[in-house]
């Protein structure tokens, strides 16, 4: 009887997940290119809401028109995220979040080129490039700065499971994950199916 409480005690609990996963889909990248690589920002879409996006990761691919599921991390959050088993992983990552706010925010042609980069480069190293290593050592800067915010930005990487697609920042003050149970509901499930157990034990309804 005791075993039987236990077993569907752990079970409630372990079934309990820790986020749910959201549907992204790879909407469209603009016309600007170095030659080799579309250029962000890029449109995404995250559970039907439309988000402009910076792909920090060179690694791994994602094409206009394919549609995953994505863990959607905010910056408290990156445990485990792409790239987490890097040193200093946050700090690189407010790195990215800095660079992206200065992409978001400019027309230049050239600039994004450079900022683009110089965040590709960030977990991915590449070679020496003098206007992207220039952003890159004033973000690295700014990273290490306690009062720079990036609250408000998102690191969105496939869900485990998926095929590795890209990883992509965004800056959305606004985002709402999808609805996740509250640890209390699953306590109390779990305190509901043992109570209940041992109650119908004490009547014999359990051989």
């Amino acid at each position: 009887m005791r075993k039987l409480c236990f077993i569907l005690t752990a079970a409630a609990l372990l079934c309990a997940p820790a986020t749910k996963a959201s549907i992204v889909t790879f909407d469209s990248v603009t016309p600007l290119n170095d030659g080799a690589f579309f250029i962000g920002p890029y449109s995404i879409g995250i559970d039907g809401l439309h988000y402009d996006a910076v792909c920090y990761d060179s690694a791994h691919e994602a094409d206009p028109g394919q549609r995953w599921m994505a863990n959607v991390f905010s910056m408290g959050q990156l445990g485990a995220a792409y790239y987490s088993e890097q040193p200093d992983y946050v700090n690189k990552y407010r790195t990215v979040a800095w660079l992206a706010g200065q992409l978001l925010n400019t027309t230049a042609d050239q600039t994004r080129i450079d900022l683009q980069h110089a965040i590709w480069s960030v977990f991915n190293p590449r070679p020496p490039e003098p206007p992207a290593d220039n952003w890159t050592a004033q973000a690295v800067a700014a990273a290490q700065d306690p009062g720079l915010d990036v609250s408000s930005y998102r690191v969105v990487n496939a869900a485990a499971g998926e095929p590795q697609r890209q990883g992509f920042i965004i800056d959305s003050a606004g985002y709402e994950p999808p609805d996740t149970p509250e640890p209390g509901t699953w306590i109390t499930m779990a305190l509901g199916l043992t109570t209940l157990a041992y109650w119908k034990g004490r009547r014999n309804w359990f051989i």
